[in-house]
């Protein structure tokens, strides 16, 4: 009688097929990415904004001034760029830049 043999696979790589079955995957990645906000910024930035939420592939970010907001704007894409590389996959499209003194993050909840 020929022996089966049992194929191995790690927790990690057992609970990232879960959670793709489940359809969450994304969704966690996106998390990450607002926990990774300093790293992926560096520390000057991330002295002036806090990475707030995320939904639907959107990070909204609060500023600490107007000067801020604007010139964070320019560089909207490089940091899109750096937060989907440190969750290893585009799961975010888009930064909402929010406060900078104009009262406009009244709406935005932090989540944790």
């Amino acid at each position: 009688m020929a022996q089966r043999r049992k194929k191995t696979e790690s927790l990690g790589e057992v609970l990232r097929r879960l959670l793709n079955s489940w359809g969450v995957d994304g969704r966690i990645r996106e998390q990450g990415a607002v926990h990774r906000w300093e790293q992926a910024v560096g520390p000057r930035i991330a002295a002036h904004t806090e990475a707030l939420r995320v939904a639907d592939g959107k990070v909204y970010v609060r500023t600490t001034s107007s000067a801020w907001k604007n010139e964070l704007v320019f560089m909207k894409s490089d940091i899109i760029d750096r937060l989907n590389r440190s969750v290893g996959r585009r799961v975010i499209s888009d930064i909402v830049f929010v406060g900078g003194g104009s009262g406009s993050s009244a709406g935005v909840r932090r989540q944790e």
